[in-house]
């Protein structure tokens, strides 16, 4: 935290944060899904753990709007998203439901444990080929859960992850 020094430098700095956590200085709470503009820019809050936000930041102008990017903060994690899990229980996770492309990952992930190896970091690309919460747009995913859009998919696996 460096909140309050920066609060005491600029006293009119606006500083956002996560609704159900205790941020010194916050001026602005904000929750899952919320949407809020700050200047020229949009930002949504979605899906992440109860007490954290991550920002989808979109520029709004007058021809349209931009790419956005996001800032996830700590969202993304190795075969999981939005919790403080361990790598082998997200893998066993995601090869219960999609064993033919995860199980091979999941053994990897089993094989450098035995060896007392690391299971981290990751890279995108790994992520994005084996971490189902990166795959929700995939139409076999919807499939499997007898979805038609990605938000839907990732609502029903998240809730899967939080049973699991």
């Amino acid at each position: 935290g460096g909140n309050l020094y920066l609060k005491s430098a600029i006293p009119s700095l606006e500083i956002i944060g996560p609704k159900y956590e205790e941020i010194p200085g916050l001026t602005k709470a904000v929750e899952d899904g919320e949407t809020f503009t700050f200047e020229s820019l949009k930002f949504t809050s979605p899906c992440h753990t109860s007490g954290h936000v991550a920002y989808f930041v979109e520029e709004v102008d007058h021809e349209g709007k931009q790419p956005g990017v996001p800032f996830s903060g700590d969202t993304l994690f190795v075969g999981g998203c939005g919790g403080f899990w361990y790598t082998q229980s997200n893998y066993r996770f995601l090869a219960r439901i999609d064993e033919e492309s995860r199980g091979e990952k999941y053994e990897e992930i089993i094989s450098l444990r035995s060896r007392i190896r690391p299971t981290v970091p990751s890279t995108i690309d790994s992520e994005m080929r084996f971490n189902l919460f990166m795959r929700c747009h995939d139409l076999k995913l919807q499939s499997i859960f007898g979805t038609s859009t990605a938000v839907d998919t990732m609502r029903q696996l998240r809730e899967l992850k939080n049973q699991f």
